[in-house]
């Protein structure tokens, strides 16, 4: 479910398709255990907004770190960090 990842300022940093793909499961999967409700995203309609503002990545032991935003059903947006597996970031 890649559709509820928007990315801004591509151009700028070069989001692969793999990279989306990847990242999208990972984070939908992290979330829906940690929520324990399966079809969160379906239901409700959040969307995360990676490069909505200076994209800020850090790389630590095979994890990337990464700032963005993630909007709420009712437009309230709140910054967040993201993390991911990487091997070869």
């Amino acid at each position: 479910m890649e559709d509820w990842i928007l990315y801004f300022s591509e151009d700028e940093y070069h989001f692969s398709e793999s990279f989306k793909k990847e990242l999208s499961s990972q984070l939908e999967k992290k979330l829906k255990s940690k929520l324990e409700y399966e079809n969160f995203f379906q239901d409700y309609f959040y969307s995360l907004i990676p490069g909505a503002n200076e994209l800020e990545i850090e790389e630590k032991d095979d994890f990337v770190f990464a700032n963005a935003d993630i909007v709420s059903p009712d437009s309230q947006s709140r910054q967040i960090t993201i993390c991911w597996k990487s091997d070869f970031f």
